[in-house]
């Protein structure tokens, strides 16, 4: 058994996608962060993201209804 401290949000473990209330991704315009955010709000989970620049992908992220942040 590990001694590292417990996470301090709940284990996914036995959950579904649809138990997901919101998600939030930073580095959301790359390439695999941005196919599982437009999953995920295929699936009705409010999506959310960060990235460092706007780029083709963060407006079809944006299009789609997905909130895009920059640092």
């Amino acid at each position: 058994m590990s001694s590292l401290p417990s996470p301090a949000f709940p284990s996914l473990e036995g959950k579904s996608v649809k138990d997901l209330k919101s998600v939030f991704f930073s580095g959301i315009g790359g390439h695999g962060m941005s196919v599982l955010a437009m999953l995920l709000k295929a699936e009705g989970v409010k999506v959310s993201g960060s990235d460092v620049e706007k780029t083709p992908i963060t407006k079809e992220l944006e299009g789609a209804g997905i909130p895009v942040f920059l640092q």
